[in-house]
């Protein structure tokens, strides 16, 4: 997706606004944290969000996928690049997944807070995914669904989950 694409703007707005919404969300749930520790989780995830917010705008990940592209065609291996693509796919996935599981396994932090890490990783998968740059992947993250692409909505419904996560989190003593 580029500037000059269709509906990369309503689906660049659709994203600087969630990532903004779940930044605020979990830098407010930060200060009102009752421990140390989910202080320290919710700032963090705040932090994150603002980034992808921030990336939504740059675009790095476009222009270093341009620049590994250009890498490939030099020494003549972007024809047999999917293989490779896969792997990253897969191990970056399996990362994320892996420190998401221990980050929720070794602490002994309440539903809400689980519930904001597991849609913070996912709007950074969907990162990950989106940066290797697959063809058939383009095709549906790219694919038009409303107003805007599909990968606006991907991103405005982990954005979501962590807002009503952070929400929860103080709402209830079973979700603190």
């Amino acid at each position: 997706m580029t500037a000059a694409s269709p509906g990369a703007d309503a689906t660049q707005l659709a994203g600087v606004l969630a990532f903004a919404a779940a930044a605020a969300c979990c830098a407010w749930r930060g200060v009102r944290a009752a421990s140390h520790g989910d202080r320290v989780v919710w700032r963090s995830m705040a932090v994150v969000h603002a980034i992808l917010a921030i990336e939504v705008i740059v675009g790095v990940r476009y222009e270093a996928r341009l620049a590994v592209d250009a890498w490939l065609e030099a020494r003549r291996l972007y024809s047999g690049r999917e293989a490779l693509q896969w792997a990253l796919v897969v191990a970056a996935v399996a990362a994320l997944a892996a420190g998401t599981a221990m980050l929720l396994r070794v602490s002994r932090t309440a539903a809400a807070l689980r519930l904001a890490l597991l849609g913070s990783a996912a709007a950074v998968a969907v990162f990950c995914v989106e940066s290797v740059s697959m063809h058939r992947v383009d095709a549906v993250l790219y694919a038009a669904a409303g107003p805007i692409r599909s990968i606006g909505w991907l991103w405005v419904c982990a954005a979501v989950l962590v807002c009503v996560a952070a929400w929860r989190a103080g709402s209830s003593p079973r979700a603190r």
